[in-house]
């Protein structure tokens, strides 16, 4: 029988004659006397095998016979092939297992020290050094103890002690070789070229290179844990990484696919990261085997839904989802914050201190030859090794790109859906931000007073320069100090923007702007209709615009260009660019003289203007009016297909500046106008009870807390206009929103003709 404990000694006695651990040309060699029976090699001192290849070629091919070993109560056998003795394999391999189970930055950092260490290896040396570590950390005293005895156990694997590391037989040393051979892989992939090491030399790049190797080929049958079937050996993993890195190439349009997300998003909610938040959590529930474009629309309907007061329902499982969006909306912590890599990623904008992991989706699984057991394209969820396969090669790449890993991720994505699609990159490209512009609605506005309210009478016949420079200050009444649109950030609208285009109402053209919304539409239809939450927004929006510049009316309209020519009441003209002032007026005079009346005006439109069939003008197929209670007789009114024979008329009379081509294009819209009769109703009552008569009571107390504070700020610009160019105010226009006196210079005029 074998006293272990004087093997052990003699074994550290035999280490501690300043012998060297040598890596030379020649092979890999440990000189150290012959002393049979150490603990080291349970069946004696290993023979070594005699290599023929360079060191590095040497260390790897002997370090791929450890799985031949993993089986046995310790590595010695096959690290003694080839020079390195067994305490080391399994110090470095089960110890780390054995110690931190599913940590894997400790087990990486302990990795890291262990096998820096350049004095003789595996000697008392070695383990005093590590007791040295253990004692000095600020781990418990109970983990200390552990750690100590459980590195007497990994180090001399027969003695009292060995338990902790024995206990999980193989599968615990095969793990922890996995998981060293990973972080060592980490460390070498920008690492080339051979070392010589001795006592006092650097080892690090050797062990890790022999670590690497190891975790690799530990499965028996030579997979590489995690890969898809085939990554068997060294060839076939750099042929995988060769295909990635092609890839990420084909698809670097989409390099920035979740910064451009992310920005979209917190721009369009004005810079509020916690509403930002919000919406990005709201599609991280929602996005499970949804497309892009579905799945903003579920995460934008639910928001819009929660900001109206009404219940949510949305997403492709309703139930469920729903459940979890409201309780998020709500504050709930959502457990997807710390483990969802999607949402994260979609996080690197707007909370830029959150640690970057990679989505494994199934086209990302796809990518990297992942199937499902039938050979079909791959529908699955990944395995916990499934997935850290995918993510430590993707950041493999990112390194040597220089790239983030979700930008290494959204390259290869897009370009295996451009492939598996056949689409274009561009078109695979399409990411949150494209679909927020896909949302758009657009409220049509003009800032000069309505003629019914008698204020500021002058300002319809000023010179245009004026009306201009009124324009502009009344715009800014409705921003803050970063430039964000009030309403729509009190409201909780998203809003891409707005831009300044001429307006065109009852045959005069004034400043206007449209501004841009983010309205969904409503769940189960392929257009005609935004959801009703988003439809209470949009008039609550419409009402304070109205109501604070004391305009007769605001319009509003959402496009969908998905729909049947018979279903499609607006008509797109493109050119290319916006309207002049002199081509929007004289459109609008051509549409007046071929319908008669000043109903179809021009609406400004990126690239051109629109023209709406609006319900009140419109009638069905089958000759019954659209809107029973309109006001146009019945020979006024049009369908649809003759709509658009009016407007194609009208555009080839049209006079364009530059001569630019037209195309028309059709759409069904979502439309909508609110408005208020000032010489009846002094405090805008119309609006109100038109706009916000359905909305939740939170809505109609944001509505009035926006006219209040708004108010003041436009009698601001109003007073300096009056005194400036001497145009007059009317006193009993929103007083019930002042709280104070009349602030008019005098009586209510009547309104100028013209």
């Amino acid at each position: 029988m074998i006293d272990l404990f004087q093997a052990r000694r003699e074994s550290h006695e035999a280490r501690e004659l300043g012998h060297e651990f040598k890596i030379q040309e020649g092979g890999v060699s440990l000189e150290v006397p012959r002393v049979e029976g150490q603990a080291f090699y349970p069946s004696g001192d290993a023979p070594r095998m005699a290599r023929d290849g360079t060191p590095m070629e040497n260390i790897q091919e002997g370090l791929a016979d450890l799985p031949k070993a993993v089986g046995s109560t310790g590595a010695g056998l096959a690290a003694g092939g080839f020079g390195l003795p067994g305490d080391l394999v399994s110090l470095i391999g089960g110890l780390g297992s054995a110690l931190f189970p599913g940590d894997q930055s400790r087990i990486e950092a302990f990795t890291t020290t262990m096998t820096g260490i350049s004095e003789t290896i595996g000697s008392e040396r070695l383990l005093g050094l590590y007791r040295d570590i253990v004692n000095n950390s600020d781990f418990s005293l109970e983990d200390k103890q552990m750690m100590l005895d459980t590195a007497e156990g990994a180090s001399f694997l027969s003695i009292p002690g060995a338990a902790t590391v024995v206990k999980g037989g193989s599968d615990a040393i095969r793990s922890g070789v996995v998981k060293a051979g990973e972080a060592a892989q980490a460390r070498l992939d920008e690492a080339a070229g051979s070392t010589t090491l001795a006592a006092s030399g650097d080892m690090e790049t050797a062990i890790d290179k022999a670590l690497s190797y190891a975790g690799r080929k530990v499965r028996k049958d030579g997979q590489v844990v995690g890969a898809p079937p085939g990554i068997n050996s060294q060839k076939t993993l750099d042929k995988l990484r060769r295909n990635l890195e092609a890839a990420a190439a084909e698809g670097e349009p989409g390099r920035f696919w979740y910064e451009r997300s992310g920005k979209a998003i917190l721009d369009a909610l004005g810079g509020d990261k916690v509403e930002a938040e919000k919406l990005v959590q709201a599609i991280a529930i929602t996005s499970a085997t949804t497309g892009v474009k579905p799945n903003f629309d579920h995460a934008l309907r639910a928001y819009a839904q929660y900001k109206a007061g009404k219940p949510i329902k949305t997403g492709r499982f309703p139930a469920a989802m729903s459940k979890r969006v409201q309780a998020v909306f709500e504050g709930t912590d959502w457990e997807g914050r710390k483990t969802n890599n999607f949402y994260v990623n979609l996080m690197r904008e707007i909370d830029p201190t959150k640690v970057q992991g990679v989505t494994a989706d199934i086209w990302m699984m796809r990518a990297f030859g992942f199937k499902n057991a039938d050979g079909s394209p791959y529908s699955g969820s990944p395995t916990d090794a499934q997935y850290t396969f995918v993510e430590e090669e993707t950041k493999r790449i990112a390194d040597r790109l220089g790239w983030e890993p979700q930008q290494v991720q959204a390259a290869i994505w897009v370009a295996n859906k451009a492939k598996d699609d056949d689409m274009s990159i561009a078109d695979a490209a399409f990411d949150y931000s494209d679909a927020l512009l896909n949302n758009k609605a657009q409220v049509s506005w003009e800032s000069i007073p309505g003629r019914t309210g008698n204020h500021l009478p002058e300002m319809f016949d000023a010179p245009y320069e004026v009306q201009q420079e009124y324009h502009v200050a009344v715009s800014k009444v409705f921003l803050d100090q970063d430039g964000n649109d009030l309403i729509a950030k009190e409201l909780g609208i998203p809003t891409p923007g707005d831009f300044e285009a001429p307006g065109y109402f009852e045959g005069k053209v004034s400043p206007g702007t449209q501004t841009e919304l983010a309205i969904p539409k409503a769940g189960g239809t392929k257009y005609g209709a935004v959801e009703p939450g988003a439809l209470d927004l949009m008039h609550a929006y419409a009402a304070v615009r109205g109501i604070v510049m004391k305009q007769d009316g605001v319009g509003f309209h959402r496009p969908f260009y998905n729909a049947t020519k018979q279903d499609s009441q607006g008509v797109v003209v493109e050119i290319g660019r916006q309207f002049s002032e002199r081509e929007t007026k004289q459109l609008g005079e051509i549409m007046a003289e071929l319908s008669g009346h000043t109903d179809y005006n021009p609406i400004a439109a990126p690239g051109g203007v629109r023209l709406i069939n609006f319900a009140f003008a419109r009638k069905n197929k089958d000759g019954s009016k659209a809107m029973e209670d309109t006001w146009f007789s019945d020979d006024m009114l049009r369908t649809n297909a003759e709509f658009y024979a009016l407007v194609k008329q009208a555009v080839e009379r049209l006079d364009l500046d530059d001569g630019a081509g037209v195309k028309l294009n059709t759409f069904n819209a979502q439309e909508g106008y609110v408005g208020n009769d000032w010489s009846v109703n002094k405090n805008g009552e119309d609006y109100i009870r038109g706009a916000l008569s359905a909305g939740s009571p939170d809505l109609q107390r944001k509505v009035r807390s926006l006219i209040t504070k708004l108010t003041s700020r436009i009698d601001e610009v109003d007073a300096d206009f009056a005194e400036r160019y001497g145009f007059t105010r009317n006193a009993d226009i929103n007083q019930e929103y002042r709280g104070q006196g009349p602030v008019a210079d005098g009586p209510p005029q009547e309104a100028p003709d013209g």
